[in-house]
């Protein structure tokens, strides 16, 4: 690619973004567009984009791909913006319907269930709207602006469903808010913070990545110097 070609940029427009995209909407040498990360990916596999902000476990989908060096949407315990939402004791649940906005979330939410929860559940994918998705499922998994945003207190579910706050192994992290009335029948997950207590280790959920050759050595300074802040 010349240095004189715009460089097609897939961004996500969440919040926990914005660092990583910030100043390139003024740079003539990128093109930017944005999207939920599950369709940053589909666009880069397809070519339809030159660079992404894609879920980490695309890199493993697609490709081969150049990875940005240095920066990424991380954590390292909890993360407040990928959060399992349950209605019942976490070893009770049986179904989860997962966000389409992810792809990575999604798969660290099925480890967690193997490795950490011991559970199987169904998973049925659904868009991020947390009364349909349980509605449907035991729990739902819902990520971004959504997750950071969203105040689990104002759903309101069927009076048989119960909730047991003591059944997961740390029973502070499953704990409800003090400020929470008896009747919240909805408690949330972090799964940054689970991945961290089952680990001891961060979780990577998103980079930039590309084909190799795409970017010049200008332009990888430039994508690594937005996210100092």
């Amino acid at each position: 690619m010349s240095r004189s070609t715009r460089v097609r940029v897939g961004a996500v427009g969440y919040l926990n973004a914005r660092p990583l995209v910030y100043g390139l909407e003024r740079s003539a040498r990128f093109d930017v567009r944005y999207d939920v990360p599950s369709e940053c990916a589909r666009l880069l596999h397809d070519d339809a984009i030159d660079i992404g902000l894609i879920p980490s476990i695309e890199y493993l989908r697609g490709g081969p791909y150049a990875i940005v060096p240095d920066l990424a949407i991380a954590s390292r315990g909890p993360v407040a913006s990928v959060l399992l939402y349950v209605t019942r004791p976490i070893d009770h649940v049986r179904s989860i319907a997962m966000d389409t906005s992810s792809r990575t979330s999604v798969a660290l939410a099925r480890v967690l269930c193997a490795r950490l929860f011991k559970i199987q559940p169904v998973i049925d994918a659904r868009g991020p709207d947390l009364p349909d998705m349980l509605s449907r499922c035991d729990a739902a998994l819902i990520i971004g602006d959504n997750a950071l945003f969203l105040d689990p207190r104002s759903v309101r579910l069927q009076a048989h469903i119960s909730v047991d706050a003591g059944r997961w192994n740390d029973a502070a992290a499953f704990a409800l808010p003090a400020d929470a009335g008896a009747e919240t029948p909805i408690q949330a997950i972090d799964l940054g913070d689970a991945w961290t207590r089952m680990t001891g280790l961060p979780f990577v959920y998103a980079f930039w990545a590309g084909r190799p050759g795409v970017l010049t050595a200008q332009d990888v300074a430039a994508l690594t110097g937005v996210a100092v802040f």
